[in-house]
């Protein structure tokens, strides 16, 4: 249905379709997907995609620490967390730092946009201190998404937006 294959056209807002299914999955899945994050090989991985299920990213997040902040990426269907290259696109791999920018806005408190030239999308990152709940700042922080379209990047993981 997702696809626009035989089933017919592809729906006007494919976002909702996606956050309703996986709303309903993630019980069902979450000890799969405990089980897969205990045993997965953090290290190995490096995809700009979900290692669990395969999804692109919906946001980022600098984890604080002691020096270099290491960058995880959020999955926006199953909700796994997965360490990713400090900078590089999650959605084309650019990591020509030239082809990359950030947009912040002083008013949003550690949220900001990666940018990448190569490919035109954008991913929402979280710079601030502590844990959030990153889709709870998705979700608060829409105007963010309305800027990067406005100047022509598209979100290429599921967008609340799309809702």
């Amino acid at each position: 249905m997702l696809s626009g294959g035989d089933e017919g056209p592809l729906p006007d807002h494919p976002g909702l379709l996606l956050f309703l299914g996986w709303s309903a999955a993630i019980p069902v899945l979450e000890p799969v997907l405990t089980a897969f994050a205990e045993r997965r090989d953090e290290g190995r991985w490096g995809h700009g995609h979900c290692p669990a299920c395969g999804a692109i990213p919906v946001m980022g997040w600098l984890v604080p620490g002691d020096g270099v902040r290491e960058r995880q990426l959020a999955c926006g269907c199953c909700g796994t967390r997965w360490s990713f290259q400090r900078i590089g696109c999650a959605y084309c791999g650019n990591s020509d730092s030239g082809r990359l920018s950030i947009l912040e806005s002083a008013d949003e408190g550690g949220l900001r946009l990666d940018l990448c030239e190569e490919c035109k999308g954008y991913t929402k990152t979280w710079a601030g201190d502590g844990d959030p709940a990153l889709l709870l700042a998705d979700w608060t922080t829409l105007h963010l998404d309305a800027i990067a379209l406005e100047r022509g990047y598209q979100r290429k993981g599921v967008s609340l937006f799309e809702l």
